[in-house]
């Protein structure tokens, strides 16, 4: 199944499992010189500022991860555009001869454009959604004043999506 076009509503559901599933994604920046892409963890919520009221299989909610200062920061900075590329459920598959091997999986494209979250309470909310996917247990401790403070904390608002899933 590939989904190009706008997803419906059993493909935006796939999706959604895909981005709350998957452990890491890789997200493309354009910096001066063309097109980066960095592997980066992060965390699908349903709700927040990009979630918005839509139809039944359009995109919705947020996208948010943390970095430091470098490369990504800079090109973020110049251009908000992004892409984020995540796959789940990849398993090789035995065909009747090399040509004919394979993989199942389910992906998902994102594109939308990435914002830095400068207020505090937002920015603990999206770490604290970060962690909770990583480690449910840490989530209600307290983060290091100095750790909190180097942290940017980042939201992609959702403007379309894709779904792709090989059996």
């Amino acid at each position: 199944m590939d989904t190009s076009g706008p997803l419906s509503a059993a493909a935006w559901a796939s999706a959604r499992q895909v981005l709350h599933g998957a452990p890491y994604g890789y997200l493309a920046v354009t910096e001066p010189g063309g097109p980066y892409v960095v592997p980066l963890n992060f965390a699908y919520a349903e709700e927040g500022r990009a979630a918005g009221a839509k139809a039944a299989g359009e995109p919705s909610g947020r996208v948010v991860f943390h970095t430091g200062e470098g490369r990504k920061t800079a090109a973020l900075a110049a251009d908000a555009r992004v892409c984020l590329a995540v796959t789940d459920s990849v398993a090789f598959r035995h065909g009747d001869g090399p040509c004919a091997d394979a993989f199942s999986y389910r992906s998902v494209l994102l594109w939308g454009r990435a914002w830095r979250i400068d207020e505090d309470a937002e920015r603990e909310a999206a770490l604290r959604t970060i962690v909770g996917k990583y480690d449910p247990g840490a989530a209600g401790l307290p983060f290091g004043e100095a750790d909190f403070a180097r942290t940017l904390l980042y939201e992609i608002v959702i403007e379309a999506v894709s779904y792709k899933q090989e059996p």
